[in-house]
């Protein structure tokens, strides 16, 4: 007897909440613009706790998040491209380092580096190609720029950690041959060996 009590005032208790949340519902909608206020001023006010929320909102929503990325792209799909362009020329090291990390992951090395470890490898070289020794501001003058170069390469089972990287000057188009490092190809050719 005692258990269908109990269970009769769990049903009337979730029905409290359910019919609670309709009239929740109808309220924000009737007052939505002083929800959204209230919001943005809790926003300001709490910055830390309101990242926390929407981290662990992005975690538990990652279909969401990932769907609303797509939309926007695909609503002004040139403003996006432009974005990606301008980003691109602007973070020179972050685009190596994440075209690396592609070609590492396609290939199944193991490891991976960050750009601000690269930039300070490259400061560790004096911001200089090991192989020609010519520095950042000459290689810009010959449309050159400094690249990561994988001593071993990945292709011969080499790995993605900053201790297999070496700077080469690598010219700035895509697919281009200029520069040490498209001379280098996938010989195993360690030039941190004879910098001094």
């Amino acid at each position: 007897m005692e258990m269908i009590h109990e269970q009769n005032f769990l049903i009337k208790a979730l029905c409290a909440v359910v019919k609670n949340k309709e009239a929740c519902r109808k309220r924000y909608r009737e007052h939505k613009k002083e929800y959204i206020t209230r919001a943005k001023l809790w926003t300001k006010i709490n910055p830390e706790k309101s990242k926390e929320i929407k981290t662990k909102w992005a975690e538990n929503n990652h279909d969401k998040v990932l769907a609303s990325g797509r939309k926007s792209r695909y609503k002004d799909l040139e403003k996006s491209r432009e974005f990606t362009r301008r980003w691109a020329r602007n973070n020179p090291d972050k685009l190596h380092a994440k075209r690396q990390r592609g070609r590492a992951i396609k290939s199944k090395a193991k490891g991976n580096f960050t750009a601000k470890e690269f930039r300070d490898l490259k400061q560790a070289y004096n911001n200089c190609c090991l192989r020609c020794g010519r520095n950042e501001e000459e290689l810009k003058t010959l449309g050159l720029v400094l690249s990561p170069d994988h001593v071993v390469p990945l292709s011969k089972g080499g790995t993605n950690y900053i201790f297999n990287i070496q700077p080469l000057c690598h010219s700035r188009k895509r697919g281009s041959s200029g520069g040490c490092n498209n001379s280098k190809g996938t010989k195993d050719t360690d030039y941190r060996t004879t910098w001094s």
